[in-house]
């Protein structure tokens, strides 16, 4: 049965960090009850007075009276979520003077009567039986509110004055069950950031969306999964929308590109879109890449339907994207062409995906890229990375961990001279490694790879500052000569017994060393050791 949890340090209740950017609450001194999923019929009686935060979301409560908060008077947060709620008299909590976060989400609320009290903050309301805003006064007194979450089945502009003179951080509107959209309506909303749940009816939402990133800053829409949409690129060409975040994406390719022109044409700095499933036939189509404001694109969780098309279709719209950083994440994506001509890339992300070794080869057309990120994918050989990277000659931050890479003596390396932070962290890779990598690095991690020594008699890496070598085989701490500048090192979770005496003295530039979890024998050598170390200004766990 669920208990009163007093004292509370820590909140764990995920609620709580929907607040995190437009409402502050002290964290060490509150008091919280939680009978969250207890299966309640009611408001549970005689709570302590003590308590700030109650949450009772995911129950079965459908009436709320006066006597189940009056008395909780230092009442900051209450969570009545997914449950049942029909009708709601907001003055029941006239009394909760403290209260500024109220969630009344997913319950079947279709009336309020009354007005909330004027502290609020935070207000949810989404995801409820509201036909319409027309009784809106109940918001009227909200001066200080920052977060509004909304769901009715009508928008008109006479229903949405009252919160003209609301200086809002966000608003949540859910739009799920639409009815009617009287055009122009969002434009009223005074708010920073619009999350908007489209209709889940098949229609077309271009209306809501034109209206939308003319209205607001940072857009976030969820649910655009409709099979046609008719989308104006003129219309956008005046938008005040910066961020644009999209959710739950189903559209034809069509569809998508028309979408992307849109947007390319509009004031839309920032785009984002996760969860993109392609529906049908995918064909080559126009896009024009010209005058864009388009910074960064990132594509997350992408599903195409139809494999039955040329790979290059896609691979071109997105290579030819002329901004600065672009990612693509968790899209399975086979191979990525070298854009035709030279390229304003500065940051290429596209971790979890099915990349290969052909990767950007004999490619001269990213001399601008500074980071290039290919983690778990499917690389194989460093000495081809290599060379993939060879053109890129502003290239600094290269991460290709989680890989396969091997090196075999013999293969030529041939790195850019720019790199400084290399991560090679969990491939294959053994001692031989360090006779293919890039001298001109500063901080290399070669964690949880197969390496067992490192030869002094390997070439001079004066830049290096920070090695990881944790999670390998070494049996001794390596030899630092040929890292004359080196600062930091981490050998932990190795086989390292009995570590030399000598160790030390050849690494005098070294300020911390990490050799945690080795299974160190305690004998004279390593009381030696451990002597030396205290004289130096390295650190050793004890």
């Amino acid at each position: 049965m669920a208990g009163i949890i007093l004292k509370s340090f820590v909140l764990l209740s995920s609620f709580m960090f929907s607040m995190s950017n437009t409402l502050h609450l002290p964290t060490n001194t509150e008091y919280t009850a939680n009978f969250s999923h207890s299966s309640l019929l009611s408001v549970p009686k005689n709570l302590p007075l003590q308590t700030t935060i109650l949450d009772l979301q995911s129950n079965n409560i459908s009436i709320l009276v006066m006597s189940d908060f009056s008395y909780l008077l230092k009442l900051k947060v209450l969570n009545m979520s997914h449950n049942k709620l029909s009708e709601l008299d907001s003055s029941i909590f006239s009394l909760n003077k403290e209260l500024v976060y109220l969630d009344l989400s997913h319950n079947l609320l279709a009336v309020i009567y009354g007005q909330f009290k004027e502290g609020l903050q935070h207000l949810d309301l989404s995801f409820n039986h509201f036909n319409s805003l027309s009784t809106c006064e109940v918001f009227k007194n909200l001066m200080h509110l920052k977060y509004l979450g909304l769901g009715v089945a009508t928008v008109q502009k006479s229903d949405l004055k009252c919160f003209q003179s609301l200086r809002l951080h966000t608003v949540l509107l859910e739009l799920e069950n639409l009815s009617h959209y009287e055009s122009g309506s969002l434009q009223i909303l005074s708010t920073l950031k619009l999350q908007l749940v489209l209709p889940k009816k098949d229609m077309d939402p271009y209306i809501l969306l034109s209206d939308a990133v003319n209205s607001v800053q940072i857009l976030e829409l969820s649910n655009m999964n409709y099979a046609t949409t008719h989308i104006d690129a003129e219309s956008f060409t005046n938008s005040r929308v910066s961020d644009i975040t999209i959710i739950n994406v189903t559209l034809s390719w069509s569809n998508i590109v028309k979408l992307f022109q849109a947007f390319w044409k509009s004031s839309v700095q920032f785009l984002k879109v996760e969860e993109m499933t392609i529906m049908g036939a995918i064909q080559s189509e126009y896009f024009d890449y010209s005058a864009t404001l388009i910074q960064e694109v990132m594509f997350q969780n992408v599903t195409i339907t139809d494999y039955r098309f040329s790979q290059a279709d896609v691979y071109t719209f997105v290579s030819e994207m002329n901004i600065l950083s672009l990612t693509v994440t968790h899209a399975n994506v086979l191979f990525m062409l070298c854009p035709s001509k030279p390229s304003i890339f500065r940051s290429l992300k596209f971790p979890h995906n099915a990349l290969t070794d052909d990767i950007y080869q004999d490619c001269s057309n990213l001399a601008n890229l500074e980071s290039l990120m290919l983690a778990w994918n499917k690389l194989k050989k460093l000495s081809k990375v290599s060379s993939m990277t060879t053109h890129m000659i502003s290239l600094q931050n290269l991460d290709v961990s989680h890989n396969s890479l091997q090196y075999e003596t013999g293969e030529d390396c041939h790195w850019p001279e720019t790199i400084v932070n290399l991560d090679l962290s969990e491939n294959q890779l053994t001692e031989s490694v360090f006779i293919c990598l890039p001298i001109t690095v500063k901080k290399l991690d070669l964690h949880s790879n197969q390496i067992d020594h490192i030869s002094w008699e390997i070439r001079q890496f004066a830049a290096l500052e920070d090695l990881n070598l944790a999670s390998n085989r070494l049996k001794d701490l390596p030899d630092c000569r040929p890292f004359g500048n080196l600062v930091v090192m981490n050998v932990a979770k190795n086989s390292i017994q009995t570590p030399s005496p000598d160790s030390l003295y050849s690494c005098p530039t070294v300020k911390t060393i990490q050799a945690e979890h080795n299974p160190f024998q305690c004998n004279c050598d390593i009381r030696e050791f451990v002597y030396r170390e205290k004289e130096s200004s390295a650190w050793l766990p004890k």
